[in-house]
């Protein structure tokens, strides 16, 4: 037999294409209990024989045509003896029926139907008594056993305490069987992509990222999906597999946190795979079921009995810095380990990220260019002159220090003294100018605007949002300090994000709760300028209202505003705009500032469409439009409606 053809792939591939052949069950059905694969071929060569004799005897040439079925059984009983006899599958002692049931599988799998097969389909072209249930089931318990396939069934639990259980599974090849077909090392592929040494915190973490990434591409039994609930014994390939990054953590510098506190607990194998596992879990989804772990450490079902229970009151990994956190999970009710809060500043992970991992957050931080000063606000007086006296007070910093009083005060800027920074609340009605004094704000403290977006703040993995913000705030903790004159920050509608906490029945309220304790703690320290505007003030957690530095209401514009508003948003390149009264529309209509603009673009919007001599803005155009827009300016007394004017 060729080289090529006598690889394992190619003898199952063999072997699949002829039991696949016309009528192939029927002549097994035959089978009796004594008889043997070879027995069944005889049956398989005089069906074949009669049926090429029923059809044409001739091919294209006129030749005869030659008996397939010898051919058939010849190629047939070799490929399973070489298989059966092939050194890379010595381990795994297969039988004939061994080798039927993978063949079958194999086929299932080479058109692309890959979800898993029921038990009695896997088990069909098997030379078996199908009236034995209990020992069908048993053998099939064997296949499992040795990694020959593998039940897909995420609901699957152990077929040692209930074989019939396996009634409800699907099965499929497993991966090390598979791998082993095609000569295949996956342990080698992953040794190569590590990096020759560990140098770095950054390239071990990248390394144990990419070892989890490319372990879970060549072994999908390792998946979350499939040991989330379910007993699975893994410790005997995992023992395999790991092996590089053992050799890694030997040579790597003893510098690295990880590597310190591994010379320093010298864990034992089972906890050095519990410790990697979660360390490298809480780099990219911050969760490592405990059901997953103790697979992974299982040698036997014996074993994997006692494991979990182990995993959740072990000192040995207590004393690593994992826990077994008992808050139900949307993955897992028995819950997950995580790294203590302790640990997280020893291997300097979450609020100690990297700087390429702060970095990563400025995404998050937009400029905008605000050109507007202070006077060109608009605003009440009283209003105006709170403002103005804040601005003041944290532009002159020197000459507003009131520490020689005695005093402790929220002063931005100066992060070597350790002194707290300055949050502004603004709120007010929407339309009121927030936005737009945020802006007149940074310019007067020369300094640039960074808007955040609230949007990029969550995630839809369980505890990705809480990384998110404080890797945020580190990130604008590092643009405060490293700067002289840093920026100021901005979070529109802050009420998003801020909100009143809740109940703590349903995860999502956990969630919600810890997004605001981390900021209420983010705040009490933060050495910049924070501005949070809301319409909704209402709405916020009242423990927020203590760390406002400067909590500013904008009232809406009173008559002398409006005028001024009116005539700001009316300039002269309007064509008909010097004819407008703003006297009367700041009389007639008590509109914000927002209002006020969006009237003008309407009103525009219709006038510019006109031809000839109409084609200017008219006092009717903005009184049209501002009818449409006052029932919006008050509390609520007015019928509002919603449509365009006729």
């Amino acid at each position: 037999m060729k080289k090529t053809l006598s690889q394992p792939a190619n003898l199952l591939h063999t072997i699949m294409l002829c039991m696949s052949e016309r009528d192939m069950d029927d002549c097994l059905e035959d089978f009796d209990d004594e008889g043997t694969i070879a027995d069944g071929i005889e049956d398989l060569d005089s069906l074949l024989a009669d049926d090429a004799r029923s059809k044409s005897s001739f091919r294209r040439r006129g030749k005869p045509a030659a008996k397939v079925a010898p051919k058939l059984k010849e190629r047939l009983i070799a490929s399973i003896s070489s298989l059966r006899q092939h050194s890379s599958l010595a381990s795994y002692q297969l039988s004939e029926n061994d080798v039927m049931a993978a063949a079958y599988l194999w086929g299932h799998l080479a058109v692309g139907r890959s979800r898993g097969e029921d038990w009695d389909d896997t088990l069909s072209w098997c030379k078996i008594n199908k009236r034995d249930l209990t020992g069908n089931l048993r053998y099939l318990g064997s296949l499992l056993d040795r990694n020959i396939i593998v039940n897909v069934d995420s609901d699957a639990t152990g077929h040692q305490l209930d074989p019939y259980n396996l009634m409800q599974g699907k099965f499929m090849l497993h991966s090390s069987f598979r791998h082993d077909l095609q000569l295949r090392d996956p342990r080698k592929q992953i040794e190569a992509s590590l990096h020759p040494v560990w140098n770095t915190k950054g390239e071990m973490e990248r390394d144990l990222i990419l070892f989890r990434n490319l372990l879970l591409l060549s072994y999908p039994e390792f998946s979350e999906s499939l040991n989330s609930s379910t007993h699975r014994c893994h410790r005997i390939l995992i023992d395999e597999l790991i092996k590089p990054l053992q050799n890694m953590i030997t040579t790597a510098d003893r510098h690295i946190p990880l590597i310190g506190l591994i010379d320093a607990q010298q864990p034992t194998d089972t906890d050095l795979i519990v410790l990697l596992w979660t360390y490298t879990d809480y780099l990219v989804r911050d969760h490592s079921p405990l059901c997953l772990l103790a697979n992974l450490i299982s040698s036997d079902h014996g074993e994997r009995l006692q494991m979990e229970a182990n995993l959740s009151f072990s000192p040995s990994l207590n004393e690593l810095g994992l826990r077994h956190d008992r808050h139900r999970s949307p993955w897992s009710e028995r819950g997950y380990m995580v790294l203590c809060e302790r640990v997280l500043s020893t291997l300097k992970l979450d609020g100690e990220k990297s700087d390429d991992d702060v970095s990563d957050m400025s995404g998050n931080l937009t400029e905008l260019k605000a050109s507007q000063s202070f006077d060109d606000l608009i605003l009440p007086a009283e209003d105006k002159d709170l403002l103005a006296a804040a601005i003041k007070r944290y532009g002159l910093r020197e000459e507003a220090d009131l520490s020689g009083w005695g005093l402790m005060t929220p002063l931005s800027g100066d992060p070597a003294k350790g002194v707290k920074g300055t949050c502004f609340l603004l709120y007010g009605e929407p339309g009121t100018g927030k936005t737009f004094s945020a802006g007149a704000i940074a310019n007067a403290l020369g300094r640039k605007l960074l808007a955040i977006d609230a949007s990029r703040l969550r995630d839809k993995y369980y505890g990705e949002s809480e990384k998110i913000l404080r890797r945020t705030f580190a990130s604008m903790r590092k643009l405060v300090e490293g700067s002289d004159n840093p920026p100021v920050f901005l979070l529109n509608e802050a009420d998003q994000i801020i909100h009143r906490r809740g109940s703590t029945d349903k995860s999502c309220g956990e969630v919600e709760n810890a997004i605001q304790n981390i900021f209420l703690e983010e705040l009490e320290t933060f050495p910049g300028i924070l501005i949070l505007t809301t319409n909704l003030v209402e709405n916020i957690d009242d423990a927020y209202f203590r760390r406002f530095d400067v909590k500013i209401e904008l009232h809406r514009p009173d008559y002398e505003c409006r005028v001024k508003l009116w005539r700001l948003h009316l300039p002269e390149s309007i064509p008909g705009a010097s004819k407008i009264d703003c006297d009367y529309m700041a009389r007639s209509f008590e509109l914000s500032g927002g209002q006020i603009s969006l009237v003008v673009s309407n009103a525009c919007s219709e006038a510019i469409t006109r031809s000839a001599s109409k084609r200017r803005l008219t006092q009717d155009d903005l009184v049209r439009y501002a009818r449409l827009e006052d029932p919006w300016s008050c509390s609520g007394e007015k019928k509002r409606r919603i449509g365009f004017c006729a």
